[in-house]
């Protein structure tokens, strides 16, 4: 008996991959994490300030997140235009390596995890994807359902 081709199937689904090849959770538009990153560094830093005084948390920590949340707004704003956005995500990686840098030294001088370790951890992470976002080409293309 011939077959109607559908055989073998049996419904399994292959998982959704994204543009960039990896899963369809995984964000690949720089600014999907800079936004948010620079909203919690920023109020980090706010917290920092309200919780122990500290001027330096809220200067550092404010700056830093503010100066990221424009940055990937810039970022956004640009692949809207269907233009490359690879120094807005170079200059989010810096400002990103400095703060995992900084607050993973004080870290492991003796600071507590939160907010030190955890900046410097959520900066690896955010350093790693900025790093895979370059490599494969930056943001990809903007697409008619978007």
């Amino acid at each position: 008996g011939g077959g109607s081709g559908s055989e073998g199937g049996g419904g399994v689904k292959k998982a959704t991959r994204n543009a960039k090849g990896g899963p369809s959770w995984f964000p690949m538009h720089d600014f999907c994490l800079t936004l948010p990153w620079g909203l919690f560094v920023a109020l980090g830093g706010l917290a920092g300030f309200v919780l122990a005084g500290s001027t330096k948390s809220l200067a550092f920590g404010g700056g830093f997140g503010s100066l990221l949340m424009v940055l990937g707004g810039f970022s956004l704003k640009q692949w809207k235009a269907g233009k490359s956005s690879s120094a807005y995500t170079a200059a989010s990686l810096l400002i990103t390596a400095a703060l995992t840098v900084v607050m993973g030294k004080k870290w492991l001088l003796g600071a507590s995890f939160i907010p030190s370790g955890l900046i410097a951890a959520c900066g690896a992470f955010i350093g790693v994807f900025y790093i895979h976002n370059m490599v494969t080409g930056g943001n990809p293309a903007k697409t008619k359902e978007e």
